[in-house]
């Protein structure tokens, strides 16, 4: 389940885990990270508090020249550790909150689509919340066992972002006024209807050669000239 940084909340993630859902989101600039390490003489564990902006700037230049230009560069960073909260009934019956330093899969990856595609304001909000150094973002997951899934699910994230974009200002998703639950499933399938018929209406005109299709354009930049579909 791939969010954005804004929505960064520890106990949402134990609720994700908890229920068996996997999550992938990028790290807020402010959040605590720690690696961890075995000290040499008494072979104890040590967790190293560490900031996502020093991650990043870690494997920076690597990631520049390991990548493929305009194609997405990532590189995994191991034992990192996030400090995530338990809570224990205590001698006197109370609840007690306490934290465990609990894996998590650590991502640099720049060169993100949704950076490319994203409005002005949009971009600058995201910039101010997400932890960032020259264009690179640390992706954080629960796959320590599969960062490159984790990746991958994030990278999937953005095409329904611009679906519920386009769904919001041009298909009409917040159109519907009843309050019927009844009617709004049915609103939002015809919403998903409209989308579907959309997409293959491009897909036809790209087809014919009439215009290029683009998966961000407007209806009515895409219908500016009469034509005629089959479906």
């Amino acid at each position: 389940m791939p969010w954005t940084a804004g929505f960064l909340c520890k106990d949402f993630f134990n609720w994700l885990t908890d229920h068996q859902y996997d999550w992938v989101t990028k790290a807020k600039r402010n959040t605590d990270f720690y690696r961890k390490e075995i000290e040499n003489i008494t072979g104890r564990e040590r967790f190293i508090p560490v900031k996502p902006s020093m991650l990043i700037k870690e494997v920076f230049f690597k990631l520049l020249i390991s990548g493929l230009k305009d194609k997405v560069s990532a590189i995994s960073i191991p034992n990192i550790y996030i400090k995530l909260p338990y809570r224990l009934v205590g001698k006197q019956g109370k609840v007690v909150t306490k934290y465990r330093y609990t894996p998590i899969a650590a991502v640099v990856a720049t060169r993100l689509k949704e950076d490319t595609e994203m409005m002005k304001d949009e971009f600058e909000k995201n910039k101010e919340v997400a932890a960032t150094y020259r264009g690179a973002y640390l992706l954080i997951s629960n796959r320590v066992d599969n960062p490159e899934e984790a990746l991958d699910a994030y990278i999937k994230r953005w095409s329904i972002e611009v679906f519920f974009r386009t769904a919001k200002q041009e298909l009409g998703l917040n159109s519907c006024h009843s309050t019927s639950e009844s009617h709004h499933y049915a609103h939002i399938e015809l919403i998903f209807t409209k989308k579907t018929l959309l997409v293959y209406a491009r897909w036809e005109l790209n087809n014919k050669g009439v215009k290029k299709a683009s998966p961000t354009a407007k209806w009515s930049e895409t219908f500016s000239t009469p034509h005629t579909v089959s479906l």
